[in-house]
């Protein structure tokens, strides 16, 4: 039901997306962790994705 999806939506993004970027101010990550910093962040949407679409 789409109410259920909007809610998981929700708490998915609370739990995974916001405390990656909470620390994501300019100058607190070097240049050398951003790109592997980058591929962290893609592979947890790709999954946050996938769990949305199997909910």
């Amino acid at each position: 039901d789409i109410e259920e999806q909007k809610l998981l939506r929700r708490v998915l993004y609370d739990a995974v997306i916001l405390p990656e970027f909470s620390f994501l101010k300019p100058g607190t990550v070097d240049d050398g962790s951003v790109g592997s910093l980058g591929s962290f962040l893609l592979t947890k949407l790709v999954v946050t994705h996938k769990a949305i679409q199997l909910a």
